[in-house]
């Protein structure tokens, strides 16, 4: 820290200054630290200059004549830069040599920043900034975030669980942009178009024969097809349930096939007689249902590919039947006759029979078009060119509650198309059937009127919603497809929802999950996480019994650290493209994006599929290694960093587990309680220090040696130092190297209780910030600096069967404290662990553990060597382990 006239040292932990830096200076008003901390950079009236924090000696300095508003390294410490107001920017080199200037303006230290990848930012004027990429900057890949593809992935996750965002409920749409697929439609008098489930990808004709995939947002198609076809192409389209795509390709009503074809290569999988208006079950693979052929068809026809043998049931409608629909939860299956909607429902013998006729307003009209709301809470239906009005009934109490507008377009048009939200509908307008017409069924208005864009015209053939609202796709008869993206227009003033409980943890299992590769779906992570705490759901009962499942739950984790458990199991199971994260996307990114869409609107459920072989799997790994191995690592440090489980699950360590009582005392915690702070005059059991501030009594007396003169002016200028020290009770530990024997001689309980003190030790310096590294006797050379819980699993691991090499482990331990020392804290100490008959060479500083063997105490009183039993209790344990790394 720095006043105006000092650069003074502090010591965080301790609270207390250390020593001053360099001066007199004059003015000193900006300071900065090199990223290794062996140079410290200030600027004051007289320049620049370069300090030594370990000597505080002045290492070079470099007259500016502006003042330093901004002063930063560059992340690897070899420029230096200063921002001025009228000076613009200074880069200097490692000796203050100046390598060149800038244009800026810097006005304080907010208009100078350096990134972590070594860019330089700062403000050009008022309104511009500017970045620089010096020589020695870390390449950076430009973060290309698409937001489309990151609503996609929320959506596909919450159609598990039945949920997905469409931002209609919030704000009125509007009208984003209109996007001509390249090729979609092309040749075609009533081109086809299909969703997938998910909304990710659609199928359009272009000319006939030829079927398109696309990705949504995608500049070009994914692939083509050849398909058999007629000379007008095909005329209507539904992907069929399941886990393959299947779609079921309608002919012209006059040529009266429906085809079965794989989209990926075009092949053909069946073919029956049938009309054109096809309608796909939701819920059961491989059924469909559509009109007999013909032009006046009198009959429903319900397919099932895998049951019925090719041989459909027939639904007999007197005044004829147009174009047919299914219930989301495919119990139901309506469709339009003369003057009525008729709904049928599946009988006890699975044949379906008719259970309602709704009356439409006018008896003598042809109603072509019925709808189900994707929550399945209404039944919409219009008339085809005749035109008329919507009719919406509440599929509860069967009661007409809306009719409004003026629907219109051709009889057989598959067009008319709800928004996920189960609010939106949109339709052909009767006026213009060239125009589709949105409104909102709840006032209901009109909210928007879509008209072709350029080069797309003729009458309106397909409006269909993405499965998950973000989009409606249109064809018409001139041979073109749009989509059209309906966003936000302008704020409604609605409050949204509160997040329900759970679902922020939720969402961030999810997107962890997703960005580290484990593609699953929501449903499966939201089973798996009641699975772990204890309850069972229904398609999982079968594993309510399996020994890991136990395991993981006697280890009796809090709610946080639970996600990493989830992580855990569903790491190996076989990832889906669709729930993986969309590329340069965070985890924060997605859990964002993930929330409004467990608090959207309501739709069928759409559940994976089970994965009880691959849990299984996932839960007969978790043995007693394993289990160990999570004891190791604990809970806090799980619920940092969750992912902690998965990434060291395939370490397969021989680890003696710990046995009950050493399980016990895992999670003994040291130093807590005790931070308190308090810096005075006055003597006290903390790190003594130095203060520009105190009473007379605590001035440090070699200052009154001074000329009476001199004291004074630095009596006057605050640079008088005075004695202080910290009131903290017990005192930061050091750095620690922890050289533990893992020799044969130390195995059975004297080996448990010693991994068990150097794992508390590492434990307590890793929280406390503190450098800490490991020195195995047995194998010197597998020495590591230990960074984050992760390593902690080293302390565990089973030695060699050699006896140890202890010179070969006490150097190492030096080249590795040179390593770890700070200039703040100094060296670590060094910390032998063995048992008591190891004689290693006498070194000054050696701290000692011993653990006798059981039942032969043994007692060779020595300074900085502390005893243990091999049933150490806690308070023992607790009191050694401070003093070791504690006392002087």
């Amino acid at each position: 820290m720095a006043t105006a006239t000092s650069a003074q040292l502090w010591e965080p932990h301790g609270g207390t200054m250390t020593g001053t830096l360099g001066g007199p200076f004059h003015g000193l008003c900006r300071m900065a630290c090199s990223p290794d901390g062996r140079t410290i950079a200030v600027g004051d009236h007289d320049g620049l200059r370069l300090l030594d924090p370990g000597s505080g000696r002045e290492m070079s300095r470099e007259y500016v004549p502006y003042r330093t508003n901004g002063l930063a390294f560059s992340h690897d410490g070899t420029l230096l830069i200063a921002g001025f107001e009228r000076g613009g920017l200074y880069v200097f080199g490692p000796g203050l040599d100046l390598l060149g200037r800038l244009s800026g303006r810097v006005t304080g230290p907010g208009d100078l920043s350096l990134s972590a990848s070594g860019l330089v930012a700062a403000r050009l004027d008022a309104d511009t900034a500017a970045v620089w990429e010096p020589p020695g900057a870390v390449p950076r890949a430009h973060r290309r975030r698409d937001p489309a593809a990151v609503r996609r992935w929320a959506n596909a996750m919450g159609v598990t669980v039945g949920k997905v965002h469409t931002r209609t409920g919030e704000r009125p749409p509007g009208v984003l942009r209109a996007t001509r697929p390249p090729e979609a439609g092309l040749g075609c008098v009533a081109p086809v178009f299909a969703w997938s489930p998910d909304g990710s990808r659609y199928w359009c004709e272009s000319g006939p024969g030829r079927l398109l995939e696309y990705a949504v947002d995608a500049a070009e198609p994914l692939g083509a097809t050849s398909v058999p076809s007629f000379p007008h192409g095909w005329y209507d389209a539904a992907r069929l349930t399941g886990a393959d795509a299947v779609l079921v390709l309608a002919a012209h009503c006059r040529q009266g096939v429906n085809r079965l074809v794989d989209p990926s290569d075009g092949a053909v999988l069946g073919e029956c007689a049938s009309g054109q208006a096809v309608a796909a079950d939701p819920v059961r693979p491989l059924r469909w249902a559509a009109p007999e052929p013909g032009a006046d068809p009198r009959a429903l026809l319900v397919h099932d590919a895998e049951q019925d043998g090719g041989t459909p049931q027939r639904l007999l409608v007197g005044d004829g039947v147009r174009r047919p629909a299914w219930s989301p939860d495919g119990l139901l299956l309506a469709a339009g006759t003369r003057g009525r909607v008729i709904v049928w429902g599946a009988g006890p013998t699975g044949k379906w029979q008719r259970v309602r006729a709704l009356d439409w307003p006018d008896a003598g009209t042809l109603v072509c078009r019925v709808a189900w709301s994707p929550d399945g809470s209404r039944l919409a239906a219009a008339p085809g060119s005749a035109g008329g009005p919507v009719v919406i009934w509440d599929t509860v109490t069967w009661q007409r509650l809306r009719v409004f507008g003026r629907a219109g377009g051709r009889d057989w048009a598959p067009a008319l198309s709800w928004c996920a939200d189960s609010r939106l509908l949109a339709f052909v307008s009767a006026d213009q059937d060239f125009a589709a017409e949105v409104w909102d069924t709840e006032e209901p208005r009109r909210i928007r009127l879509l008209l072709p864009p350029d080069g797309a015209g003729g009458h309106l053939w397909t409006l269909v919603w993405s499965p998950v609202g973000d989009q409606l796709a249109a064809t018409y008869n001139s041979g073109a497809a749009v989509l059209w993206e309906l966003f936000t227009g302008g704020s409604r003033n609605v409050t949204p929802p509160a997040p329900p409980s759970g679902y922020e943890e939720l969402a961030r299992i999810a997107a962890l999950a997703a960005v580290h590769g484990y593609g699953v779906p929501l449903d499966l992570l939201a089973d798996v996480l009641a699975l772990v705490r204890g309850t069972t759901p229904p398609r999982l009962r079968a594993l309510a019994g399996h020994r890991g499942l136990h395991g993981l739950r006697e280890l009796g984790w809090p709610g946080p650290a639970l996600t990493g458990l989830v992580l855990l199991l569903v790491a190996d199971l076989p990832a889906d493209p669709a729930y993986l994260a969309p590329p340069e996307v965070t985890a924060d990114d997605l859990a964002r994006a993930l929330g409004p869409v467990l608090t959207g609107s309501s739709v069928p459920t759409r559940r994976s599929r089970p994965v009880l072989t691959e849990l299984t799997a996932a839960l007969g790994a978790v043995d007693d290694q394993l289990l160990a191995l999570l004891r190791v690592l604990g809970p806090e440090a799980v619920a940092a960093d969750p992912t902690l489980p998965a990434r060291t699950r395939r370490l397969r360590l021989t680890l003696p587990p710990p046995g009950t009582a050493q399980r016990a005392l895992l999670d003994l915690r040291l130093l807590d309680g005790e931070t308190g702070l308090a810096t005075g005059g006055a003597g006290g059991t903390g790190r003594a220090g130095l203060a520009r501030h105190g009473p007379a009594n605590r001035l440090l007396p070699t200052q009154l040696a001074l000329p009476t003169e001199l004291l004074r002016t630095r009596h006057a200028r605050d640079e008088l130092l005075y004695r202080t020290s910290s009131g903290r009770l017990p005192r930061d530990p050091h750095g620690v190297v922890l050289v533990l024997d893992d020799t044969p001689a130390t195995h059975g309980k004297v080996g448990s209780v010693l991994r068990l003190a150097a794992h508390l030790m590492a434990v307590t310096a890793l929280r406390l910030g503190r450098p800490c590294a490991l020195v195995p006797l047995s194998e010197p050379w597998r020495s590591q600096i230990l960074m984050g819980a992760e390593d902690l699993v080293q302390v565990w691991a089973a030695g060699s069967l050699t006896a140890g090499d202890v010179p070969a482990a006490l150097r190492e331990a030096d080249v590795l404290a040179g390593r770890i020392t700070t200039d703040m804290a100094g060296p670590p100490r060094t910390v032998l662990l063995t048992h008591p008959y190891l004689r290693p060479a006498p070194r000054p500083g050696l701290r000692e553990l011993r653990v006798h063997y059981p039942r032969i105490p043994w007692r060779e009183p020595a300074r900085h060597r502390h005893v243990l039993s091999p049933d150490p209790s806690p308070q023992e344990l607790r009191a050694v382990l401070i003093a070791l790394l504690l006392d002087d």
